[in-house]
C-alpha cells in the first residue's frame, strides 16, 4: 500500500477509480461543453440574423414616405394650353409632370424629401421660372428655379399667397 501527502490514506483501488472518473468528467464535460455552446451560438446568430432583417424591412419600407414632404407647385398663366413641371425630382425628364388648370392656375403636388430642388415649368413648350421662388445659375448658364424642402421645422416658401 502506497501512502500519499494528502490529509488521508488512499488505497490504490480507490486512487484508480477515482482518477478514472475524473478523466471520464472532464472528457464528458468537454464534450457536451462545445456541443451546448455551439447550440448557443447557432441559436444566438439566428435570431440576430432575423431581428436585423426585420430592422432593415422595416428602414426599407416604413420611414420613405414618413419623411416626405408634399409640395403645391402653382402658376398663374390663364391663357396657356399645356404647362409641365420639370426638375431634380423627375430627373429633369422633358415630358415633365402635367399640371391640372383651375381657375386660371396651374397646380401639382408632390412628394418630396428634405433638401433643395432645382426646376422650371414648360408653358406651350416655352421655358417659365417661377416667379414665387429664387432663381439661381446651374452649370450651364442658364437660370432656374430653387425651392428648398424643409420637415415642420421651418416653413416651404412655396405660393403662400393664393
Amino acid at each position: 500500500m502506497k501512502k500519499f501527502s494528502f490529509k488521508h490514506n488512499i488505497d490504490e483501488k480507490k486512487l484508480d477509480k477515482t482518477l478514472k472518473f475524473s478523466i471520464m468528467d472532464s472528457i464528458y464535460k468537454r464534450k457536451y461543453k462545445n456541443f451546448y455552446f455551439k447550440r448557443f451560438a447557432y441559436g444566438l446568430s439566428l435570431i440576430l440574423l432575423i431581428a436585423f432583417t426585420v430592422l432593415i424591412g422595416y428602414n426599407l419600407g416604413t420611414n420613405k414616405n414618413e419623411n416626405r414632404v408634399t409640395l403645391v407647385f402653382k402658376l398663374k398663366k390663364p391663357m396657356a394650353e399645356n404647362v409641365k413641371l420639370v426638375g431634380d425630382f423627375n430627373n429633369w425628364n422633358k415630358s415633365g409632370i402635367n399640371l391640372e388648370k383651375t381657375n386660371g392656375y396651374w397646380k401639382t403636388e408632390i412628394k418630396l424629401e428634405e433638401g433643395s430642388y432645382r426646376y422650371f415649368f414648360i408653358v406651350d413648350g416655352q421655358i417659365v421660372l417661377d416667379p414665387s421662388n429664387p432663381t439661381i445659375n446651374d452649370p450651364f448658364g442658364d437660370k432656374l428655379s430653387l425651392v428648398n424642402v424643409y420637415q415642420k421645422r421651418k416653413e416651404n416658401r412655396l405660393w403662400k399667397n393664393i
